[in-house]
């Protein structure tokens, strides 16, 4: 895939003629190589049985999985569609794009997913809970940090960012800044998306994360409809749509994630909220103060961290612990 990626960036003739073909021949052949390593490590780990047996519930889960994916795909599209049957290609491609950018916000976080599903489904099926519990509760604070520090650099340097796409003579993505620093702030209202729902399919919680997809496409399809067709707020309206969609389905995920257990309910810490007051306050001043300078903006991040690190209670230990080379590895 990289290969291919290189040769479409430098204009390869190769790519050129068959960009599709490329690109979808790399995407294959990187699929299968993975497979086949995944395979090997599987078979070396596990001993299979002659019979194949399927756990309890199995085939529940697999089923809410796949639903979950699939209203997953819906609300991913929803605002897209709005925007190019309201506005038009080329306002979609200016969304689009900022949008994009700010996906780089959970996006890091988006990749542990999977290490910490696997990760809590060992340390339940290990009779550790308590240790469960534990990590929950660090890497909420870790995750609710990164994505508020994220989400306060993107709204504060948005017109900068947004500026970097302009060409000669076309300043459309810096005049539109404004969609990127809304989104930057839609994308920090989720930040416990990821933890709250492994943890939820770790305890086998799957109809519980797939109701929170089904809300959010309720919500954000409807209040986007209202917003756009029915009191026209253009793409802003679009972005206040998914925010909302964004909204209800954390809400509904922090409650279903405080209901898995009846002691030590996993709860966020009050910090979730510091988070999003900062992230919201930022928001705020860039758009009452929109002619501030670079140095205003760099002043407002490091401020913002701050206050970020110490509302959190940071202290270097943490950071130590997140350097995979500083770790004390046990036997």
């Amino acid at each position: 895939t990289g290969v291919a990626g290189l040769m479409f960036f430098t204009k390869s003739p190769a790519m050129t003629d068959r960009a599709i073909l490329w690109l979808s021949g790399a995407v294959a052949v990187a699929a299968c190589a993975n497979m086949v390593v995944s395979t090997s490590i599987l078979f070396r780990r596990v001993r299979l049985r002659r019979r194949v047996m399927f756990p309890a519930g199995c085939f529940k889960f697999c089923a809410f999985t796949y639903a979950d994916t699939v209203m997953l795909w819906c609300y991913a599209a929803i605002d897209r569609v709005f925007v190019l049957a309201m506005f038009g290609k080329a306002e979609l491609g200016v969304y689009a794009l900022l949008f994009e950018v700010a996906r780089v916000i959970p996006f890091a976080v988006q990749q542990l997913g999977h290490l910490l599903l696997a990760t809590f489904s060992k340390l339940l099926g290990s009779d550790a809970e308590e240790a469960l519990i534990r990590s929950y509760r660090k890497v909420c604070r870790l995750t609710i940090a990164f994505y508020a520090a994220v989400s306060v650099t993107l709204v504060l340097f948005s017109r900068p960012i947004a500026a970097i796409f302009d060409s000669a003579g076309n300043c459309r993505y810096a005049d539109h800044h404004g969609y990127l620093l809304a989104l930057a702030v839609v994308m920090n209202m989720d930040s416990l998306r990821t933890i709250n729902g492994m943890t939820l399919m770790a305890y086998e919680r799957m109809p519980a994360v797939f109701v929170s997809k089904v809300l959010q496409n309720i919500v954000q399809f409807s209040v986007t409809f209202a917003l756009v067709v029915w009191w026209p707020m253009g793409v802003y309206g679009v972005i206040i749509g998914k925010g909302a969609g964004h909204l209800v389905s954390a809400v509904a995920l922090i409650v279903a994630t405080a209901r898995v257990r009846q002691k030590q309910r996993l709860l966020p810490p009050v910090f979730y909220m510091l988070g999003q007051v900062v992230v919201c306050s930022a928001a705020g001043a860039a758009f009452a103060f929109e002619d501030r300078g670079v140095g205003a903006s760099a002043l407002g991040v490091v401020g913002s961290w701050v206050i970020l690190w110490v509302g959190g209670r940071f202290t270097v230990d943490d950071v130590r612990s997140m350097i995979p080379w500083r770790r004390e590895r046990t036997p």
